[in-house]
């Protein structure tokens, strides 16, 4: 690692290509259902209402959360018009200021040389570059738990008042990003530090506490302005649903996994760099059990920020993001360490290298099967699946053999260029074979556009549950109603009312009736099109049909 971390244009070259797939094709993937076409239609909605503190959209109620996300893309949206790339664009930013961060602040914590490759290792991971590809509410929390955490961390060494009014900006920004993880990372961290660190008087600091009291301020202004809003109506929800609900056991939309989850998810999301996972971690524990502050400070690190989320029912993906960080950190301090392979080290070397080949041939012979049985694409979609298996085995075999024969610096290598080339080949080729199937609430949205005038009313029969489909409609100028599946009288109301009208249907017996009853009240059957594609499930192709009160315009 010491000749990758000194070999200048190669780390400009990861960062180059880890900067790129950060941004490879974000304005052409249209918006993902259900939570990131919720975030853009609350960003939406404060920009055309003016109503910034009670996120809105339709059909969006389960994703409303603290409000600093949708304040970031509306401001993008505000800059760079309302569309996919300005969405994404805060993701962009938060994950490439976490690897900044990761670098600036914590050289003077582990040393330059594992800053530097902490962040190569985090920029060539799986998952936190995806954070770029999808706007969610994990990337600006990342951020900001990364720059807490390490501002914590520089403060328990030299308890300076730089570090407690960083701890205090960072926290409070992760609290308006998503709310409690933010504390629950601090907090574990603290407690573990607590029992196992030989130091702790700084830990009692007063000051540290009372930087985390101010830090709740920003957090409670918002709440007492959304409080008066309605009356409490969304915090009382907002506590139910995100804390009271998760204290007492419960899952969100019925997600769970047993313990060992995000062991999982962390392997497959540092797959280059697998093979050297189970000898950092046993390093690590090494280290821990000698009380090293270092490794003291990383294993709270992950204790908080991964192993509590193990205990916990409800599992999702990003949960243990926190911990991304020091996963990164615990790998570069295991490949900068000058110690000869022989014994317990040379052996978890030997089973995480075979480790890393079975999982990464394994995902490469699923990933074409998936795209053939699962997701039932055309060829040119098996083509593009079978491109990025073919990348992922090539690129997981040549690093195996590398470091097989002892050829670090070419193992590690392929290891650090492995991620971004691996995004850019799913973005570049596989999303994009996606797209015609996936952007079908946008055909939905660009057939209304283009068949009808912007006076339009644009009436749903039913509850979708897709923030995607009045999203694009809104972009493209018309108005929308919804209604829910036994309000047919109000429908037909509405849509004879209108000067032009659609109403988008999904159910074939739906449209039958509709007609019908148009009919039955004297007027002309409605002109019906069809729009085929994923709506509500991902892999499954229906149709949703769209009928004209008047003919399309020429």
């Amino acid at each position: 690692m010491h000749a990758i971390v000194s070999n200048r244009w190669l780390l400009s070259t990861i960062f180059a290509l880890s900067l790129l797939s950060l941004c490879w094709n974000n304005d052409a993937i249209s918006l993902w259902d259900q939570d990131e076409a919720a975030y853009a239609g609350f960003a939406h909605t404060m920009r055309a209402t003016g109503d910034w503190v009670v996120p809105d959209f339709l059909w969006s109620e389960p994703h409303r959360k603290t409000p600093l996300l949708f304040w970031a893309i509306a401001v993008a949206f505000q800059f760079c018009g309302e569309n996919e790339f300005a969405a994404r664009l805060p993701g962009v930013m938060a994950v490439s200021g976490t690897v900044v961060a990761m670098i600036v602040l914590g050289r003077s914590l582990f040393g330059r040389e594992v800053a530097w490759a902490a962040g190569a290792i985090a920029s060539s991971s799986l998952l936190l570059p995806n954070l770029a590809k999808v706007a969610l509410t994990d990337a600006p929390l990342l951020l900001a738990q990364t720059v807490a955490v390490l501002a914590f961390l520089h403060y328990l060494r030299q308890p300076r008042w730089r570090w407690l009014v960083l701890f205090w900006g960072a926290t409070s920004l992760g609290l308006l990003a998503k709310g409690p993880p933010i504390l629950i990372l601090g907090g574990g961290m603290w407690l573990f530090l607590l029992i196992f660190a030989p130091e702790r008087r700084h830990l009692w600091d007063g000051r540290l506490w009372a930087a985390l009291a101010l830090a709740l301020l920003p957090l409670l202004a918002w709440g007492r302005l959304a409080w008066q809003a309605d009356g409490g109506e969304f915090i009382r929800w907002l506590l139910d649903w995100y804390i009271l609900d998760r204290a007492a056991g419960g899952t969100v939309f019925g997600q769970s996994g047993p313990p060992g989850y995000y062991l999982a998810v962390l392997a497959l999301s540092f797959l280059p760099w697998l093979a050297f996972l189970p000898g950092a971690l046993g390093q690590l524990s090494c280290e821990v059990w000698q009380r090293q502050r270092p490794a003291l400070e990383l294993a709270a690190w992950l204790a908080a920020g991964w192993l509590i989320y193990e205990l916990i029912p409800s599992k999702l993906p990003a949960y243990a993001l926190g911990a991304y960080p020091a996963i990164a950190l615990v790998l570069a301090r295991y490949l900068l360490a000058d110690q000869p392979m022989v014994g317990q080290r040379a052996i978890l070397a030997r089973a995480g290298r075979y480790l890393f080949l079975s999982v990464a041939w394994g995902l490469a012979i699923a990933l074409p099967l998936a795209a053939t049985r699962w997701l039932e694409l055309e060829r040119g979609g098996i083509i593009a699946a079978s491109l990025v298996a073919v990348g992922l085995a090539g690129l997981a075999s040549a690093e195996f053999w590398a470091l097989q024969r002892g050829r670090w610096r070419r193992g590690l290598a392929i290891a650090a260029l492995s991620g971004p080339i691996l995004l850019l080949l799913v973005w570049g080729s596989l999303m994009p074979a996606l797209e015609p199937q996936h952007s079908a609430t946008q055909r939905v949205a660009q057939a209304i556009a283009t068949t009808t005038q912007p006076q339009t009313e644009v009436l749903f029969a039913r509850r979708f549950d897709l923030p995607s489909l009045p999203f694009y409609i809104a972009q493209s100028g018309r108005t929308y109603q919804a209604f829910t599946s036994n309000e047919t009288t109000a429908l037909l109301t509405a849509f004879q009312a209108a000067p032009a009208a659609v109403a988008v249907f999904d159910d074939t017996e739906a449209v039958a009736e509709f007609q019908q009853q148009l009919q039955a009240r004297g007027a002309a059957a409605a002109r019906v099109e069809t729009v085929t594609g994923w709506f509500a499930r991902f892999g499954q192709a229906r149709p949703y049909f769209l009928a004209y009160r008047q003919p399309p315009a020429t």
